[in-house]
């Protein structure tokens, strides 16, 4: 069988789904896939190791971090280049910034012959409103000097792709883009009703709602702010926004401000999101800056018209016009536009709904995701050692 590592220390959002689909279905696949991974970020991940365990993936826990740690990362990276050098891997597969560096250093200091690839879910140099000049700086050339040992770069859209070509990290013939893919069944049989009767939300009010992690990235109080502006116009609308984080305290405090409860509500962590997709009128994706977004095509699997921002990854899915509406990041006037346009013309959202179903089912399947990595591992390993 052959053998995949795949390297992992980002436990939350889409980052964690991408690696925990990617391992399963492989090990399904017949590859003899081992998931080094940490639970540091979010303990509940030891669900999903458990369960990749039960499916034949070999799990190994290192706990890595988020912050530099240099004492700490150093055990780290040669434990991996250990675990490398006695395992004899085909391909070591890192994902997102910490693992992408220990990983790949690990590679380099085992001195083994395994194909290279790193997928970054977006680079921490682009987080550019988070760090300081110097920072971003440090980030960037620390990206540039790994991409000199790096045989593939994966991107999961091809906006992100064109973005990251401009930073010059690997040459334009050592990178591809594989889109991230779900499971479409959930999302397109699922019933919205007993979500709406727990809200109570009756037929007549349009429900609006997004789905995610309350940080930063995802532009929630942009979202509250359009709700202000569409209740001013009188639309009779309700908003949702399902998820939990960091800013959740933040967002509770500008929705009292703004004299918003009732109007727009936080539903906090959900297991049943194809309920509540389900259950919507509209979708919208207020992000700063995206990958892919995996709750989009849930959105368009649903067969839900989404209004999203123009940014990495969500521009991609979303062509303006056809399957949703994109506005600029940060604009919660034009957010609010484009989704009360949307509100009051039923006939534009179901069509756009119903491009955005078909398109999610041909084009961002899970299988489709599997069969563009197995074809890109087996590309690498002909090739032999470069």
């Amino acid at each position: 069988m052959t053998r995949i590592c795949q390297i992992m220390e980002c436990t939350i959002g889409g980052t964690r789904r991408h690696v925990r689909d990617l391992s399963g279905g492989l090990a399904r696949r017949g590859f003899d896939v081992t998931l080094v991974a940490s639970a540091v970020r979010d303990p509940t991940f030891r669900d999903d190791l458990a369960a990749l365990a039960a499916e034949g993936v070999d799990v190994i826990e290192l706990p890595m971090v988020r912050e530099i740690r240099p004492h700490l990362d150093a055990r780290h990276q040669w434990r991996l280049a250990r675990l490398f050098a006695r395992e004899r891997f085909r391909v070591i597969h890192t994902h997102s910034s910490k693992a992408g560096a220990l990983g790949r250093v690990g590679a380099r200091l085992a001195r083994v012959g395994a194909r290279i690839v790193h997928t970054p879910h977006t680079f921490a140099f682009q987080f550019a409103d988070h760090f300081s000049p110097r920072r971003v700086k440090f980030f960037l050339g620390v990206e540039r000097l790994l991409g000199q040992r790096t045989d593939r770069l994966v991107h999961v859209s091809r906006s992100e792709q064109r973005d990251a070509a401009a930073y010059a990290i690997v040459p334009e013939e050592r990178t591809v883009v594989i889109p991230n893919g779900i499971d479409p069944g959930p999302f397109a049989t699922a019933d919205g009703a007993r979500v709406r009767a727990e809200l109570g939300i009756g037929p007549g009010t349009r429900l609006v709602g997004t789905v995610g992690l309350l940080n930063a990235a995802k532009g929630h109080a942009d979202l509250i702010d359009a709700a202000a502006r569409l209740r001013e116009a009188g639309e009779d609308a309700v908003f949702v926004i399902a998820g939990d984080g960091e800013l959740r305290g933040a967002l509770e405090e500008r929705i009292a401000a703004l004299g918003l409860a009732g109007t727009v509500r936080l539903l906090g962590y959900r297991t049943d999101v194809p309920e509540v997709v389900a259950a919507l009128d509209l979708f919208v994706l207020p992000s700063l800056w995206e990958g892919l977004p995996y709750v989009v095509i849930e959105a368009m699997a649903a067969g839900k018209a989404v209004v999203a921002t123009d940014v990495n990854g969500s521009r991609d899915l979303v062509e303006d016009g056809v399957t949703g509406r994109l506005v600029p990041p940060s604009e919660p006037a034009a957010l609010a536009a484009a989704a009360g346009a949307l509100l009051r013309d039923d006939a534009a959202r179901a069509r756009l709904g119903e491009e955005g179903r078909r398109r999610a089912a041909a084009s961002y399947s899970v299988d489709a995701m599997l069969d563009r990595y197995e074809r890109l591992y087996r590309e690498l390993i002909e090739e032999g050692p470069r």
